[in-house]
């Protein structure tokens, strides 16, 4: 027999456990306390109007992002995971959030018939009479972000305790700040992972999801899922992230979670 000290590979998350994953996820209420960073109100205010939330961005919150920075290591650099259809940025990125947590790997054929099972995927028909569309829209980033809550995800993972908060309205101090307040409060070990929502580069009124790494004084570090133009460690210039950050109306979620020994 040969003796290795390497620990065996996590079994990866196959579809029926997704399918009962999301199931219990269903009964999770959304979060509804969030990170509130210092824009909070100004685009609180501005809700539902995608327009002046980026005007307001890019006049008031661009000088003062410009000087900021958001150091590597802050969040967790979890695998890179492209997204395999046109609007599967939210799969991708909670693929990469799920493996870099549990180690397991998951497919995003099998994340979106778990959601289609379970009735998370959303969908909208238009046109009538003979001819119909229906234009399926894959789930809601929370709405897959709440497996981490879930009994079955504690059940399966006795060694992580992991949860979730929105946050609105923070520029990278405040991100940081969020990021050392809860190392803080559970121990420097604590994993954070960030996903921000970011108006599209292909679709002008669509948003796409990314998981934010760090930031320079030049340049911010994503891994960005788009099959388009995306890639893991994507680097794009600090005015280019902050205007389609606007647009996305400064939202996003950080994971956060710890190991037990």
């Amino acid at each position: 027999m040969i003796m290795t000290d390497h620990p065996p590979e996590p079994a990866p998350i196959d579809r029926n456990l997704l399918t009962q994953l999301f199931r219990q996820s269903r009964e999770i209420p959304i979060q509804t306390k969030g990170l509130t960073g210092k824009h909070f109100n100004s685009v609180n205010s501005l809700y539902k109007e995608p327009e002046a939330v980026s005007r307001f961005v890019t006049e008031q919150v661009a000088p003062t992002m410009a000087a900021q920075t958001l150091e590597t290591g802050t969040f967790l650099a979890p695998p890179y995971h492209r997204q395999e259809g046109a609007n599967t940025c939210n799969l991708a990125v909670f693929r990469m959030f799920m493996e870099g947590l549990t180690g397991a790997t998951v497919s995003e054929k099998d994340i979106f018939e778990a959601a289609k099972e379970t009735g998370l995927l959303k969908e909208k028909v238009s046109g009538g009479g003979l001819i119909k569309v229906v234009k399926v829209d894959p789930p809601h980033f929370e709405d897959l972000l709440k497996v981490f809550k879930t009994p079955l995800f504690m059940e399966r993972y006795p060694n992580i305790i992991a949860t979730y908060a929105p946050i609105i309205g923070a520029d990278f101090d405040d991100m940081k700040e969020f990021a050392a307040d809860y190392r803080k409060r559970f121990g420097e070990s604590t994993q954070l992972l960030l996903a921000l929502s970011l108006g599209s580069e292909q679709l002008k009124n669509d948003v796409h999801r990314v998981a934010l790494l760090s930031a320079d004084r030049d340049n911010v570090v994503m891994h960005d899922p788009s099959n388009v133009n995306g890639s893991a460690f994507r680097f794009i210039s600090k005015n280019d992230f902050v205007q389609r950050y606007g647009r996305g109306d400064m939202f996003g979620h950080m994971v956060i979670a710890k190991k037990l020994s």
